[in-house]
């Protein structure tokens, strides 16, 4: 491959990224992981306390609401137990 054909695979591969570029929302992305990384850090903690229900791990990882996953965080620091969590921040999950 000549250094021309190279500087044309390079270019159009270029292209092809700023083609699509603006579909790509930077501060999606960014709040997403750091939705991630908040549920991540509340299940760590819950699980220093017990097993961590599969229903609640489940939507613990759905959450994208930053300030809410910011309540659990402090929360689940807090708290004594799983259960107690469960049942001061989302009782609807609360096993019967």
């Amino acid at each position: 491959m000549t250094s021309r054909q190279t500087d044309q695979i390079e270019r159009r591969d270029f292209k092809m990224f700023f083609d699509h570029f603006e579909y790509y929302d930077v501060q999606a992305t960014r709040r997403e992981s750091k939705a991630e990384g908040k549920a991540e850090d509340v299940l760590s903690i819950l699980e220093d306390l017990g097993r961590v229900p599969d229903n609640l791990r489940t939507r613990i990882l759905e959450e994208q609401d930053l300030d809410l996953l910011t309540t659990w965080v402090k929360g689940s620091a807090r708290a004594a137990s799983v259960e107690e969590f469960i049942m001061k921040y989302l009782p609807e999950l609360k096993e019967s």
